[in-house]
């Protein structure tokens, strides 16, 4: 049985997260073990690999409405 992911708890596809430096990476695709987040809202700028679970220091960004 498949354990639930509670939000926030690791990278998932479509997720925007703020690094410990203030940047924001979309996540956009889930390679195994790594995530591949690419850097601003919107998922257009550089992209760069983090362990799914590397979430140490980042926090789930929302935008204010």
């Amino acid at each position: 049985m498949p354990e639930k992911v509670i939000q926030g708890e690791c990278f998932q596809v479509g997720e925007v997260w703020q690094s410990p430096r203030g940047f924001l990476y979309k996540v956009v695709d889930i390679a195994g073990k790594e995530a591949i987040l690419r850097m601003g809202t919107h998922g257009l700028g550089r992209k760069t690999k983090r362990w799914v679970d590397a979430i140490s220091g980042w926090s789930l960004y929302m935008e204010e409405e």
